[in-house]
């Protein structure tokens, strides 16, 4: 078991959850500065991983191929994929990363996401201090209207 762990294409901290994550039926996410890891296009993932320091390229891409094969929980047919709830800070959606055709396709991406049935992406606003809480959150609709606002409004010029 330990050698299986060491080869995971995750950084040690992260590889004891990956084979939990999998196994999952119910996600909860809390995300304050990012776009949580299974609901990233492989534009945005890089632009994170690319930051670490002192990867290599060969690190980033195999961190890069461990993060995107963890979304195929998503696309299952047997178990089912598992519920995912993601509470996201509104200030994830206005940092740039990995250029604004980056921030575009990957709110576009959140956007599509959020349609789908066992997925709710919730926003919480930059009105005031809040601890964190769904409470403090908007609803599933308006969440995503607020993602797609922010697209238009900042992200629509995206003209090379």
């Amino acid at each position: 078991m330990v050698v299986r762990l060491r080869n995971l294409p995750f950084p040690a901290s992260f590889r004891s959850f990956a084979p939990h994550e999998a196994e999952a039926t119910a996600l909860y996410i809390f995300e304050h500065s990012m776009i949580p890891g299974l609901l990233q296009t492989e534009a945005y993932a890089r632009a994170i991983l690319e930051t670490h320091p002192d990867v290599t390229e060969d690190v980033v891409n195999e961190r890069l191929a461990g993060r995107l094969s963890r979304q195929e929980i998503l696309e299952r047919d047997d178990p089912p994929p598992p519920v995912v709830c993601a509470l996201i800070d509104q200030s994830a959606l206005n940092r740039e990363i990995g250029g604004p055709v980056a921030m575009r396709d990957q709110l576009m991406h959140l956007a599509a996401m959020s349609r789908r049935p066992n997925i709710t992406v919730q926003i919480i606003p930059n009105t005031a201090a809040h601890p964190g809480l769904r409470g403090d959150a908007l609803s599933k609709r308006a969440s995503r209207d607020l993602i797609e606002g922010v697209i238009q409004e900042r992200w629509k010029e995206t003209a090379p």
